[in-house]
């Protein structure tokens, strides 16, 4: 579905944008301010809407000029900034001070810190069968949001899914400050395979993005490879995950004990 046609009075707009030298820090600088404006707020479901408000004008100014690695470029920076304000705010924070900015957050932390207690043997991290429908559910509703609001949706629910995995890292920080090592912790604190996912996310949503933005006679090969290579890096993900998930409850475990209790 294209949703900007070629004759659009938006494309000088944002081929302004693209080629901006201040494009990149307007980026970080609007992510961040939304990112606490959100978290400060602590209203329900805001915070990946301002998110997405914040970063989708940089995004699609990559997508509409053709150029989906520029834009998960963008989305990977977005990311970065967004995922380092949300673990920062709650690791310095009274427990679970915003857990209502975070839908699913201590959920999430909850089930995670069962997972590394067990030393990586149970629950939904160490279990295919568990975690393999979820992934479906989450990588399905991203390409079907991608397509049907040229990214926008898309970048709202990856900032959900981002935001409640960065409050299970920040509560991470928060408890291995308690008496374990804060900087080991936060250093294993992001799987390999979950950066790997977001990556595939960022590709697959510019791909798809651009498909949807970019002129007609444009971007198309470009695109597709984008949404190839991210659909082939959601595959990696859960093998990756299926693999290598032990391995990460144990090394957190080992993080978070203090050394007289080893």
């Amino acid at each position: 579905m294209r949703l900007l046609s070629d004759d659009s009075a938006l494309r000088p707009r944002l081929a302004a944008l693209d080629r901006s030298p201040w494009c990149l820090p307007a980026l970080v600088v609007a992510v961040g301010a939304a990112t606490c404006l959100g978290m400060w707020l602590r209203i329900p479901w805001l915070l990946p809407a301002l998110q997405a408000l914040a970063g989708y004008p940089f995004f699609a100014a990559a997508c509409a000029g053709a150029a989906p690695g520029r834009a998960a470029g963008r989305v990977l920076i977005f990311a970065l900034i967004a995922g380092a304000v949300v673990t920062a705010l709650v690791a310095n924070a009274p427990r679970d001070h915003y857990a209502s900015a975070v839908p699913f957050g201590v959920a999430y932390r909850d089930d995670m810190l069962a997972f590394i207690r067990s030393g990586g043997v149970r629950g939904e991290e160490a279990t295919p069968a568990l975690f393999l429908p979820r992934h479906a559910v989450h990588f399905v509703g991203f390409v079907i949001l991608s397509f049907v609001t040229a990214g926008f949706g898309a970048l709202a629910l990856g900032a959900w899914l981002l935001d409640y995995m960065s409050y299970y890292v920040g509560s991470l920080v928060a408890l291995a400050a308690q008496g374990g090592d804060p900087q080991r912790t936060l250093l294993l604190s992001w799987a390999p395979y979950a950066l790997v996912r977001v990556l595939g996310y960022a590709l697959a949503g510019s791909g798809l993005a651009t498909l949807a933005l970019a002129p007609r006679s444009s971007g198309k090969r470009a695109a597709w490879l984008a949404l190839a290579a991210g659909a082939g890096l959601a595959v990696v993900d859960v093998i990756a995950k299926a693999q290598l998930a032990p391995w990460y409850g144990r090394s957190l475990l080992d993080a978070l004990t203090h050394p007289a209790m080893r």
